[in-house]
């Protein structure tokens, strides 16, 4: 799964799932791309993310949909499918 975020001026920040076999330290998509655009001085308050978009597999068998819900935001969920 995979998360892109886009800040009020635009720039678009993404993040994935960091998975750990003990399971309590796995990052969640959403997680990870907040992380990246604070790490990256360009977001000081939530309050700076305009849109989320969350690409996961279709019928996998963890979903990050509701693990990736901000009032508020406009937050796009997209399946992809296996070839």
């Amino acid at each position: 799964a995979g998360v892109a975020l886009r800040l009020a001026d635009g720039r678009l920040f993404g993040g994935f799932l960091i998975e750990s076999c003990a399971y309590n330290p796995t990052l969640p998509p959403l997680q990870v791309a907040v992380v990246n655009a604070i790490a990256q001085g360009a977001l000081r308050s939530l309050d700076d993310i305009n849109e989320i978009a969350l690409v996961e597999l279709a019928r996998a068998k963890v979903s990050f949909a509701r693990a990736t819900y901000f009032s508020n935001k406009r937050v796009y969920v997209m399946h992809a499918f296996r070839a």
